[in-house]
């Protein structure tokens, strides 16, 4: 069973400092709870659409470099998280956001959307694997050829 499977009765709370009491249903999947108590009222409606059940589905560990200059540093590309903001997007249904690169996001994605984003990636890592990784081994062998056949040529 995958997270967006899990049942749950789960439910978050917020107490107010004047002991109102406002809660809802919390899905399974939410990895934090945002209950709360001792919230002022005035922050309540903003307690509210801050409000954000979430799961992260991992993600890439690679070497970015920005502009391509310099040796880089390890940075998380390629993750997801799934979202449902229940105060602030109506309709309030789960949706998954795509983290390409650092804070570049393909966002509010529907299920559909979600295999569009993947088709895309699965094209391209087709075209790494079947296009660019063979032009790259001929590329290279023909530099090993040319560049060891002008280093014999006395000059």
């Amino acid at each position: 069973m995958t997270r967006a499977e899990v049942s749950s009765d789960r439910t978050w709370s917020i107490v107010t400092t004047s002991g109102e009491r406002m809660s809802g249903y919390l899905p399974g999947w939410a990895e934090d709870d945002p209950s709360s108590t001792g919230v002022p009222m005035g922050r309540l409606a903003l307690e509210l659409s801050d409000m954000t059940h979430e799961a992260f589905f991992g993600g890439q560990l690679m070497r970015v470099c920005p502009g391509g200059w310099d040796p880089g540093a390890d940075t998380a590309v390629l993750g997801a998280v799934m979202q449902c903001r229940p105060f602030d997007v109506v309709p309030a249904v789960p949706l998954v956001s795509v983290q390409l690169l650092d804070d570049f996001w393909v966002t509010d994605l529907d299920p559909t959307g979600v295999v569009d984003v993947a088709e895309r990636f699965r094209s391209f890592a087709d075209l790494l694997v079947h296009t660019v990784a063979p032009a790259l081994t001929s590329a290279r062998r023909d530099w090993a050829e040319h560049v060891s056949a002008m280093a014999a040529v006395p000059g």
